[in-house]
């Protein structure tokens, strides 16, 4: 896109057309909007965030309800997991959207620091129709002072950051009381390096073909991640088929990480 401030809107509204049109709902029957955003600061729509001028320009219900948890990276850790508990008490069929926007180029201005990002976001849609057998959010280990957080940002500090994002899979198997290597691990996409400092911790494997082709998407990360296996799975293709998956987000805001398990078929 071209960087404006309204860009990652502009690009959300399309994905959303295009899967709308894909799926076939209709868009009266979207009662939420869940998402992981900053807030936007330009053209008299300050203090706004872009979860909420998405859903006000999504031509959705009237009272369409809207949650931001703008938690950096992992803040999809609680977006989703608030989402998954709101679903559970909705009528059948009732649908909700997540979606994950940023501003990357404005992300490394305003930290004056030199890095890639590529421009992504992630809309998808939702219902309590799902099989998950496990959600929830985990808090790092590893206090903001630390890690040199300053005002939810990362002061860049790589090996600080490194540890605490190397922990989370460990938080997550001892939540579930799982062994990692039981599943097909989805991970957040934020460089492929650390993903494989991770596969060495842990010795598992863990897609990193996002990062590696990609960049950094920022939060859209996991879940593009997991469009790209559901993809191959229904290719049956992929090393790790008869495996359930196991989707861990993680990253800045003091959120450590969430877990997504649902069954292989």
């Amino acid at each position: 896109w071209d960087n404006g401030p309204d860009s990652p809107v502009k690009a959300s509204l399309q994905c959303l057309d295009m899967l709308l049109d894909q799926t076939g709902v209709d868009r009266s029957k979207i009662k939420a909007v869940f998402g992981t955003t900053n807030t936007f600061e330009a053209d008299g729509r300050a203090g706004k965030s872009l979860t909420q001028i998405f859903a006000e320009e999504a031509g959705l219900v009237d009272d369409v309800k809207v949650s931001d948890e703008s938690f950096g990276c992992g803040g999809s850790a609680i977006g989703v997991a608030s989402m998954y508990e709101w679903l559970q008490n909705q009528h059948p069929g009732t649908y909700a959207l997540y979606v994950t926007q940023d501003w990357p180029t404005k992300m490394v201005r305003d930290r004056n620091v030199e890095a890639l990002f590529s421009d992504a976001v992630s809309v998808s849609l939702w219902t309590n129709g799902l099989e998950v057998t496990d959600i929830f959010s985990a808090k790092s280990t590893i206090a903001d002072s630390a890690l040199g957080i300053v005002g939810g940002f990362w002061t860049m500090n790589g090996k600080e950051v490194s540890e605490s994002a190397s922990a989370v899979p460990a938080l997550v198997a001892e939540k579930l009381n799982i062994n990692l290597k039981d599943y097909d691990i989805v991970p957040h996409q934020p460089n492929a390096k650390l993903l494989e400092t991770m596969e060495k911790v842990y010795d598992v494997d863990l897609h990193k073909e996002v990062a590696r082709e990609h960049g950094n998407p920022t939060c859209s990360g996991a879940f593009i991640a997991l469009e790209r296996v559901l993809n191959d799975r229904e290719g049956s293709t992929g090393a790790n088929l008869e495996k359930d998956i196991l989707v861990i987000p993680f990253g800045a805001g003091g959120v450590g990480g969430f877990i997504l398990r649902n069954k292989k078929s």
